[in-house]
Formats: C-alpha cells, sequence, structure tokens
C-alpha cells in the first residue's frame, strides 16, 4: 500500500532520490563487489520516479488535486497516512490510480527511457530489475493493473528531464505483461 510509505513530514522526489542513493552506495559497498556499485546507485536514485504520475502525486497528498497541481515540487513521502485502509482505499479511487497499480514499474519504463543506463544489456537489465522490485512486486511478475487512458508524465528527476506523452504511455506493454 503506497500510502503507508509516509514520513513525519512531506519528503520531495529529489530529496528522497539523493538519500536512497547514497544509503544503498553504503550498504552495497559492504556487501558487493566494486563493479555492482555503479548499478545499485543509479536504480537506487532511479527508482521511485514513477511517483511523478500526476494521479500518485494526487494521492501521495491525501486525495487533494489542487495542492497537487500547486505544489512547488512532486512528493516522494507524505506527512501522514490515514489510519484507516477504507480511507486509504479511497484516497486512491478518488485520484484516478488504476487498482493493485505499482509506481515502480512506471519508474522502470520511465527509467528505460530517461535514466542514464549503461550499454552494457546485462547492467541495464540489471539497474531496470531492482526499480521494477524493489517493493517486491517484480518477483517475477508484476500485478496486474490495466490502465488504459493513462496520463502523460513530465517532470524533472535532479536535473534529467522525463518525458512521456499520454499516447506513447498507452502504448508500451503493461507491466504485467509477459512482454513488457
Amino acid at each position: 500500500d503506497d500510502l503507508t510509505s509516509a514520513s513525519d513530514r512531506e519528503v520531495s522526489l529529489d530529496d528522497h532520490s539523493v538519500a536512497v542513493e547514497r544509503a544503498a552506495d553504503k550498504l552495497a559497498r559492504r556487501c558487493l563487489p566494486e563493479d555492482l556499485l555503479a548499478q545499485v546507485r543509479l536504480a537506487a536514485y532511479w527508482h521511485d520516479v514513477g511517483k511523478l504520475d500526476e494521479r500518485f502525486q494526487v494521492m501521495l497528498r491525501q486525495g487533494d488535486d489542487v495542492a497537487a497541481a500547486s505544489a512547488d515540487a512532486p512528493l516522494a513521502k507524505s506527512a501522514s497516512i490515514p489510519a484507516s485502509p477504507a480511507r486509504r482505499r479511497a484516497i486512491r479511487e478518488a485520484s484516478g490510480l488504476p487498482e493493485n497499480f505499482r509506481h515502480e514499474m512506471l519508474s522502470a519504463q520511465l527509467a528505460e527511457r530517461h535514466a542514464p543506463l549503461p550499454a552494457n544489456d546485462q547492467d541495464a537489465d540489471l539497474i531496470l530489475h531492482l526499480i521494477a522490485s524493489h517493493h517486491g512486486h517484480a518477483g517475477p511478475f508484476a500485478p496486474v493493473s490495466p490502465d488504459p487512458t493513462p496520463p502523460s508524465i513530465s517532470g524533472l528527476l535532479g536535473s534529467e528531464q522525463v518525458d512521456l506523452g499520454a499516447t506513447q504511455r498507452a502504448a508500451l506493454a503493461a507491466p504485467h505483461r509477459i512482454d513488457s
């Protein structure tokens, strides 16, 4: 439940991405070979870029579409969460996100198109898998979540411009499909 991901304050997507990249680097240096560190750092930095979906931003702002539209920066974490599962479900439904939507699947799709992935296919695939699986919902398949009319995505992750038009996005293989 993405609405259970909250802190005691709002955390911007940029701040969260940098903090997770730093934490992943510290952990990876203790237990992984040097030749995997860059992949782990890149996956950590791009892991939540799917939260740029305007519907996700509405959800992180407790269903307040005006607050989401007028925000200075996209969020990665909400300041609070409703205690009631029914209220969390109502917020998700009001946001327009389809049932079973997983931001990490969109993050992998956006990273595939916008992240500075290495030319080596194995390393690029590892990065995309780490992004898609960071909440454990891609082992091996993503949850089925039809999204026939997704909105366009436009925003920044740090200094990287991330754009994906609604038509382009709708034409992508759904993350739950075997050919995604």
